[in-house]
């Protein structure tokens, strides 16, 4: 079937959008993934030095956490969650440095420490995927980043390191 209709005021961001392109600052670095990876999600070292994988302990966000997948441009971009922005084994495009739009599952404060999750309890739950603090003991501030926007309830939010 093909596309009838599209749209000319396209959605302000999307996760893993990065939020100031042109910023000398950003810092991007390619890695392999050893799985699907949606964009957004924070990831963190694996076995290899070129590796990368979502965390599952809290040193693995702390310690040899790497940053967070960037929107891959070169396709068409997921809303719906239907299909993942990085195939396993085609490499990833990590942000390590700079400002860039994240899916928050919890309202956020400007300003905040960004809290990786790296323990999922829910179905639709996502390891990686942020929020505004540790939900107990499932997710752990992230060094270095912070909020730059603000969130009454879950959604998209800025963040920047």
């Amino acid at each position: 079937m093909s596309q009838t209709s599209y749209s000319i005021s396209p959605a302000a961001a999307l996760p893993g959008m990065i939020a100031r392109p042109l910023d000398a600052r950003n810092t991007i670095v390619s890695r392999v993934n050893a799985a699907d990876l949606p964009a957004g999600v924070y990831v963190t070292r694996d076995a290899a030095d070129d590796a990368v994988k979502v965390p599952v302990t809290t040193g693995e966000v702390t310690a040899s956490g790497v940053g967070f997948t960037i929107l891959n441009v070169g396709k068409e971009p997921v809303s719906d969650g239907s299909t993942v922005d990085w195939a396993a084994t085609k490499g990833v495009s990590v942000m390590t440095f700079g400002s860039l739009w994240v899916t928050c599952e919890s309202a956020a404060a400007y300003g905040g420490d960004v809290f990786v999750r790296f323990t999922i309890e829910a179905p639709d739950l996502q390891l990686g995927s942020v929020r505004n603090d540790a939900d107990t003991d499932k997710a752990v501030a992230a060094p270095g980043w912070k909020f730059r926007s603000t969130l009454a309830a879950g959604g998209l939010v800025l963040i920047e390191r």
